[in-house]
């Protein structure tokens, strides 16, 4: 995962906490909604930068495996 995957991730999130904390969701059904609301406005977001910038959000990098080469070169550095 990318510094932008994560950055749309947290644009997810934060609309849906204030789509929760704005309808005052309650329940399953309610904070579900609210859930589907904050990604599609991240899935708009993602598309219109995707569409300004030319290039795609989503990649098939493994932030797992870029941290476990960055540990090696580490320890191998010292």
């Amino acid at each position: 995962m990318t510094g932008l995957e994560l950055a749309f991730v947290y644009v997810a999130e934060q609309a849906t906490i204030a789509n929760v904390q704005t309808k005052d969701a309650q329940g399953y059904d309610e904070n579900y909604d609210a859930a589907k609301k904050g990604g599609r406005a991240a899935g708009v977001a993602r598309r219109v930068f995707e569409e300004e910038h030319g290039r795609k959000v989503i990649s098939s990098h493994s932030y797992l495996e870029q941290r476990k080469e960055l540990q090696a070169e580490e320890n191998e550095a010292e």
